[in-house]
């Protein structure tokens, strides 16, 4: 099976199987505080298909990114193997892991649009083990009122308005474009935008520096620029 571009935020934590009674895949419910995709949901009510030693899961939707989908088992045998593939039908990322004792988890971040997921082990028999499978929500990315890419906590400049920011007129003068990119008079990019600055404009920027007229007239002054970068930016 061929890697997958899907991204690599894959990481097994360990993985596999428990020899305990005759169990069957059991799902968990995901944390109730994050929104999960349908997909995600699905794995709370599934159940191990009857097979041996694999089975896929075709989930009619797709995840989200951030979601997290975990296989994990306790009191596994030295050696057992568990290996997931996820992504779609044909283009997959291949996880295993081996377990060396205890308990062990193979956990996938998704990073949007995986719909399948095929699940097998060496030869180990699926039936015969207590399995657990789990999918949480991504996380709530923290809030920001002014929609300028910096988080309300980090923001030094709340309600940015791009619409009405400074329109420089001279080379090496800048002011911040409507992508929130900090540019000159003649359009050249100066590599900084409005999250390097901790969330302000440049009209933002002369009024918390104490700029002088000519900033708001022109631009304001590259050495102006850095300063802000420098001392509000992460």
């Amino acid at each position: 099976m061929r890697r997958s571009p899907f991204r690599r935020r894959a990481a097994v934590a360990a993985a596999l199987v428990a020899v305990l009674g005759t169990g069957g895949l059991h799902a968990s419910p995901a944390a109730a505080e994050h929104q999960r995709s349908e997909a995600c949901a699905f794995f709370d009510a599934f159940a191990l298909p009857p097979t041996t030693t694999s089975f896929s899961i075709a989930l009619g939707s797709a995840l989200q990114p951030g979601e997290v989908v975990t296989v994990s088992a306790s009191d596994a045998s030295d050696g057992n193997v568990l290996t997931l593939e996820i992504g779609t039908f044909g283009d997959r990322e291949v996880l295993s892991a081996t377990a060396s004792g205890g308990a062990l988890a193979a956990t996938y971040e998704a990073a949007g649009g995986e719909d399948y997921l095929f699940v097998y082990t060496n030869g180990t028999d699926l039936q015969a083990q207590v399995l657990e499978m789990t999918c949480a929500g991504a996380p709530h990315p923290p809030p920001d009122a002014d929609d300028d890419g910096v988080a309300d906590g980090d923001d030094a400049c709340p309600g940015t308005d791009l619409s009405n920011d400074v329109r420089p007129t001279h080379e090496n003068r800048f002011g911040a474009d409507a992508s929130g990119a900090f540019v000159d008079g003649q359009g050249r990019p100066s590599g900084f935008t409005i999250v390097d600055t901790g969330g302000c404009s440049a009209s933002q920027l002369i009024d918390r520096l104490g700029l002088g007229v000519g900033h708001r007239r022109f631009g304001i002054s590259r050495g102006a620029l850095l300063e802000a970068v420098a001392t509000l930016g992460p």
